[in-house]
């Protein structure tokens, strides 16, 4: 485990019960360094690396925005609910929250921090719109010059 890390490991069993005694580090070269041991956890593609990179950027601009510490479930339910009401898409927000909801699991594991996010559920994506192919014969169609 990485020391540099400002936050203090708890056995796993106390996390409940001791959770509020711990913060999350907002500061730069911290959030880098967890950033960086969270990467090497996870072994993902370099295109799910910028994705929870710009993800998690936004997680923690969130928190510093609203002063959040010791960030619990009910935090990052509003978080979901802030990325909606500022215009984000579903989609995105499901990515965001994604990152978010791995990015706990990590600290968990790691016995930084208490999985806050492991219940919380992403957006709702609509499913009525799908993208359709166009049939060969919609194609000729669309592709027939017109007289």
């Amino acid at each position: 485990m990485n020391n540099e890390i400002s936050i203090t490991p708890v056995p796993r069993q106390d996390f409940k019960r001791q959770h509020d005694q711990y913060e999350l580090s907002l500061n730069t070269a911290d959030l880098d360094r967890m950033f960086a041991n969270f990467i090497s956890y996870i072994d993902a593609s370099q295109n799910t690396v910028r994705t929870y990179k710009i993800s998690l950027r936004q997680w923690f601009k969130y928190m510093q925005k609203f002063s959040i510490r010791q960030p619990v479930r009910e935090d990052v339910q509003a978080y979901r609910q802030y990325l909606s009401d500022n215009g984000k898409k579903p989609t995105t927000i499901q990515n965001y929250i994604v990152a978010v909801k791995r990015f706990f699991s990590w600290t968990e594991d790691a016995g930084l921090y208490p999985n806050v996010a492991a219940h919380v559920k992403g957006a709702q994506i609509s499913r009525s719109f799908k993208k359709d192919y166009l049939t060969s014969q919609q194609a000729r169609h669309v592709l027939e010059p017109r007289t």
